[in-house]
């Protein structure tokens, strides 16, 4: 019995008591005890609560005899949790994991109550998600994550994993699972997820792990329709030794096929271009794999036509066609070139490749032919550019003043109707060109080095040049000796102290002149001299030293015999007909008279063709005798006299003669006894200038038949040609 219900009872029993004592004396009561109400609270049993996002509905049952209302309380309900006081259900949402003992306590209105104790464990949720079957190689790297998700989102979370393949771990934090399988196989594995509050999960999945199977192929691949392509071949290897593959392919071009044993694609690509990404894969005896792509190409057969060698000159345009065929018919094709010859291009739409070379040399030239669908054809062509026109170089010419030359120019075009013209810049006073044949001829008078260069123009645009170096020394001297005697007063020119002046002609030193092949007419070691430094007319002339000064110390033969100074074009003669000895003569207007002629020693006629001399070819002098040429050699039958009678005679009186008397081309020459007015040997000598003299008879010119024509050819007559070379001597 409680405290309070026994205080009551005595409060009772004293009133009683009392009453009795002032009515009257009473006799003793016996009272019965009053029984206590029991309460009995039903244990629920130990609770659980997962996940806490679950709703608690848990009905607390008691009894109480008295049947008095009961009123409920509990003690330590997990977080979220309340009990209904009149109701004595537990409901609510857990909001935090916890274990723990709950007491649950009934009274009613007596305070009799009833108690029951219990364990009550709130756990949280954890989701893990399974990551499904693994299959992974020896070898290579793996990450895989498990995730997982718990109801508390502040708990941390432990994994752990077991069963997982050698090499392999999972990170406690993380739930990644990394490292290199090292070991075929298949595992079960089991991964297990904890919180703080010991709650937990797992998921279970399993993971193969085969042999790691690498696969080797080339990356790209290009080939042709209808051609067959280079064996491709594809190789594998093992992590595990002594497995064989099987090998296949997926998205082979038609035509195309792997053999499954040695891994070689081989074939002939059918159908049109296109493009196939092809995946090659080669499988080991366990069931292991390994792929490789391929990018593969197959192109349309694009063949270009071209010549393995092409020719062109430089300077000539050249137009030459690219043709290109296509297995695809329906292509348009545009062309390219690489390495052509500076000057020349393609045209991309037309295949067409034109120009004009710049220079000569050797190109590696390539050619491609390239249609829509990017397919392509090459050709290779070893173009050579060279000179269409090549002319002999010459070098260093040496030449003898006053010495007739020819100088014969060799030149040659390799290409068909390129008419070529030749000109020659920078020939010295006194040397001409004649373009057929090709020669530079004539006398050249002043020494020097003279640079010359001959130009070959083709008619088709090309050209080529030759510079060479005309090498001019002075003559050595030399030439016909004797007097030189005027044809007025027969008196002859003489060194008189010095100084040239006209005496009776007589033995002597004195009066003993050397025409000298270098154009200087020299006695007694000095050379006849024009006097004075700037003016020529009217001049007297002396005796002077060789050196210098070669424009008034040289002299010509003229049209009738004049001495002829080429400088100025006075001749030397008897400005006032005297005929006195001791007079001097002076440098004068040019006039066939007897005052100007001159009987000099006797000559050569050399040919403007070097070396060539007119010659008696039977050196005997007899009539009929033919006039040839020959090469100089100072014999009387090559010594000619120039006579006032217009004459040229050898052995005293045999004379240069035209037969034929008619002033026509084409008589051939002939020595012939002079005759006083015989018309076909009336010889005029026709001075031009530098260059030399015709010897002309009845209008027409002594000529040699050719440049070319050899010893031995007989003198003919010719129509005087400005320029010809066959038309001109020197008389020295």
């Amino acid at each position: 019995m409680n405290i309070a219900r026994r205080t009551a009872a005595t409060r009772i029993l004293a009133v009683a008591v009392g009453v009795l004592a002032v009515g009257s004396a009473l006799t003793a009561l016996a009272v019965p005890a009053v029984a206590a109400n029991k309460i009995t609270v039903t244990n629920p049993g130990t609770q659980t609560t997962n996940p806490l996002s679950a709703k608690v509905s848990l009905q607390i049952k008691a009894t109480d005899p008295a049947k008095s209302a009961l009123s409920y309380s509990a003690a330590a309900l997990p977080a979220g949790l309340t009990i209904g006081k009149t109701t004595g259900l537990i409901s609510g949402t857990v909001t935090k994991a916890s274990t723990g003992t709950v007491k649950v306590t009934v009274t009613d209105a007596t305070n009799a109550a009833g108690s029951a104790s219990f364990t009550w464990t709130a756990k949280n949720t954890i989701v893990v998600g399974n990551p499904g079957t693994q299959v992974t190689t020896v070898g290579n790297p793996v990450s895989v994550a498990v995730a997982a998700a718990d109801d508390d989102k502040a708990t941390t979370l432990t994994w752990t994993a077991s069963g997982l393949p050698a090499g392999l771990v999972i990170g406690a934090a993380s739930g990644i699972i990394t490292g290199e399988p090292t070991l075929n196989g298949t595992y079960a594995v089991t991964v297990k997820v904890t919180d703080k509050t010991s709650s937990s999960a797992k998921v279970s999945f399993t993971w193969k792990v085969g042999d790691l199977v690498a696969v080797s192929a080339p990356g790209t691949e290009q080939s042709t329709v209808s051609v067959a392509i280079a064996p491709v071949k594809v190789t594998a290897t093992d992590s595990a030794s002594g497995q064989t593959f099987s090998y296949s392919a997926a998205g082979l071009p038609p035509g195309l096929a792997i053999n499954a044993k040695t891994g070689i694609i081989a074939g002939i690509p059918t159908g049109k271009a296109a493009h196939y990404a092809v995946t090659v894969t080669a499988k080991d005896g366990t069931g292991a794999a390994g792929s490789a792509p391929i990018s593969w190409t197959i192109g349309n057969l694009v063949t270009v036509h071209t010549p393995a060698t092409e020719r062109s000159w430089a300077g000539i345009p050249v137009s030459v066609a690219v043709k290109a065929t296509d297995s695809d018919a329906a292509q348009k094709l545009s062309y390219a070139a690489s390495g052509l010859p500076a000057g020349l291009a393609i045209d991309p739409a037309t295949g067409v490749i034109s120009g004009t070379p710049a220079k000569t040399g050797q190109a590696a030239v390539t050619v491609a032919a390239i249609d829509g669908t990017g397919s392509s054809g090459t050709a290779s062509v070893t173009w050579t550019v060279g000179d269409a026109i090549s002319i002999a170089h010459l070098g260093t010419v040496p030449v003898t003043a006053g010495v007739a030359l020819t100088l014969p120019i060799g030149y040659a075009d390799a290409v068909p109707h390129d008419s070529v013209t030749l000109s020659v810049h920078g020939l010295p006073p006194g040397l001409t060109f004649e373009a057929h044949p090709a020669t530079i001829f004539g006398w050249v008078t002043k020494p020097g080095t003279y640079p010359a260069t001959v130009t070959a123009a083709g008619s088709l645009g090309d050209s080529q040049s030759m510079t060479f170096d005309l090498a001019v020394k002075p003559a050595s001297g030399g030439g016909p000796t004797g007097q030189i005697r005027l044809d007025l007063g027969g008196r002859c020119l003489d060194d008189l102290a010095n100084k040239a002046a006209l005496w009776t002609c007589q033995p002597g030193s004195a009066q003993q002149w050397t025409l000298a092949t270098d154009g200087t007419i020299r006695a007694r070691g000095a050379c006849l001299d024009i006097e004075g430094s700037v003016a020529y007319l009217g001049q007297g002339v002396r005796m002077w030293h060789c050196s210098g000064g070669a424009s008034r110390k040289t002299w010509t033969v003229g049209t009738a015999g004049e001495l002829v100074n080429p400088a100025s074009g006075l001749c030397l003669g008897d400005a006032g007909g005297s005929t006195a000895n001791g007079y001097r003569p002076t440098m004068v207007a040019c006039r066939v008279t007897g005052a100007q002629v001159w009987l000099v020693p006797g000559a050569q006629l050399r040919s403007a063709r070097a070396s060539k001399c007119a010659d008696d070819l039977h050196s005997g002098g007899g009539n009929g005798n033919v006039i040839d040429m020959f090469g100089c050699n100072g014999t009387a039958s090559q010594s000619w006299t120039v006579k006032p009678d217009f004459t040229v005679r050898m052995f005293g009186n045999k004379c240069i003669t035209d037969p034929g008397k008619l002033g026509t081309p084409g008589v051939k020459i002939v020595l012939w006894s002079c005759a006083n007015g015989d018309k076909g040997q009336k010889v005029i000598l026709v001075h031009r200038g530098g260059l030399g003299s015709w010897v002309t008879i009845d209008g027409v010119c002594v000529a040699i038949p050719s440049m070319t024509a050899a010893d031995t050819s007989q003198l003919v007559t010719a129509a005087c040609t400005p320029g010809d070379p066959r038309d001109l001597w020197d008389v020295w």
